[in-house]
């Protein structure tokens, strides 16, 4: 089995750097590193120190050697113990081991790869467009996907992550186009029993502020200060009348809610009303 090695280099103001190399000889690590730092604008804290304080005033240590997931264990431990990934300490800029652990870009560093990325044109081969279509059929008609369905199941969004996704969407409008193919794709959907009962279920006890329902009021009555949409809306509910069958629903459903009780409940909300309208006059 190949031996590994943990190593640390020292610099003059007292920082050090923890790395970890598979090389049979870890000098060649180093000299990556020197030559790395010999560019114009190194990229990494490590390489803009050895360019600052220079190759010949380092101090180059091999702290252990053995099997490789020691010496990455290794690596992790004395990156924490150290404190080296902190700038006061040290030039690590992930928690160590494999992969990029623990790093973190910066504002500037974001910026220049969503602009990067922007510039990107991907152009998929033929092969690989019929393989990302057959991983997406079903999918777009609504049918889980199981394994991602059983990786998210009970699991609940931070009221951080809620926030930032709410912050992220203020001002955000959506085209006419996309409007166009969101009610094109939503035409004749019908959610299943059991969906309609989870939507219920959510709903119960889901009571919305005073502040809430004045400002649905006032949205409401905004809308209907618009003649294009009362007139809308005044052909859409003439068109759900137009059946047999939609005016018997209608029907069930309001001898189903014409009960004492809840006859009970609107004559004093109808009061209170009229009240209320004698009391502005």
């Amino acid at each position: 089995m190949k031996i590994c090695y943990v190593y640390s280099i020292i610099f003059q103001n007292g920082k050090r750097y923890i790395g970890f190399t598979s090389q049979f000889n870890p000098y060649d690590r180093l000299n990556e590193h020197c030559k790395e730092s010999r560019v114009d604008n190194p990229k990494l804290p490590i390489h803009k120190a050895i360019k600052s304080f220079g190759v010949n005033n380092l101090e180059f240590n091999i702290i252990a050697s053995g099997f490789r997931n020691d010496m990455l264990n290794l690596e992790i431990k004395l990156i924490k113990e150290l404190k080296t990934k902190i700038s006061e300490f040290g030039y690590n800029i992930t928690n160590g081991g494999e992969g990029v652990s623990g790093h973190k870009h910066s504002a500037e560093s974001k910026l220049k790869i969503k602009e990067k990325r922007n510039l990107q044109k991907i152009n998929h081969s033929e092969e690989t467009k019929k393989k990302i279509s057959a991983a997406n059929k079903g999918l777009k008609k609504g049918i889980k996907n199981p394994s991602h369905s059983e990786k998210m199941k009970g699991r609940k969004q931070s009221k951080e992550s809620v926030e930032k996704r709410r912050l992220k969407m203020i001002g955000h409008s959506v085209s006419d186009e996309t409007k166009a193919k969101i009610i094109a794709a939503n035409t004749g959907r019908k959610h299943s029993e059991t969906a309609r009962k989870n939507m219920s279920l959510a709903h119960i006890g889901n009571k919305p502020s005073e502040e809430t329902k004045l400002k649905m009021s006032e949205a409401h009555k905004k809308k209907f200060q618009d003649q294009e949409y009362k007139e809308k809306h005044r052909n859409a509910i003439k068109l759900a009348l137009s059946t047999k069958d939609a005016r018997e629903k209608m029907s069930l459903a309001a001898k189903k809610h014409n009960t004492p009780e809840n006859n009970l409940k609107q004559s004093i909300k109808m009061k209170q009303i009229w009240a209320e309208r004698k009391a502005n006059k």
